[in-house]
């Protein structure tokens, strides 16, 4: 079995892209929720939303009943400096719009989304 029928997914397009930063890591993505099949998907530091989209995107794809939590409060940090609000709605529509039954987005600290 080649690697392209064995990992049939990491192929796949990712349908958002807002950053280049997680694009090395979207095939993975695509193939671990493949793999692992997993109830939940939880996302502490969300961002533009690359990650948490590609996981949405398989869930879909495979027709896994999987709920995808991203967890941020989109305000920044000292490394990313601080975000607009335009970030947060971006992602929020595109949510809505596409994974409605998959993703969650819970704007709180991590230690308070518990």
């Amino acid at each position: 079995m080649g690697f392209e029928e064995k990992y049939r997914l990491a192929a796949m397009s990712p349908k958002l892209l807002p950053s280049q930063w997680w694009i090395g890591h979207i095939p993975f993505g695509f193939e671990i929720i493949r793999a692992l099949r997993p109830q939940k998907i939880v996302e502490l530091g969300v961002y533009s939303g690359a990650s948490l989209m590609a996981f949405c995107q398989a869930v879909e794809k495979l027709k896994l009943s999987t709920k995808c939590f991203g967890i941020d409060l989109w305000e920044g940090d000292i490394h990313m400096g601080e975000f607009e609000e335009s970030i947060y709605q971006g992602i929020s529509d595109y949510c809505h719009k596409h994974y409605p039954h998959t993703a969650v987005l819970i704007r709180k600290r991590f230690d308070d989304a518990v």
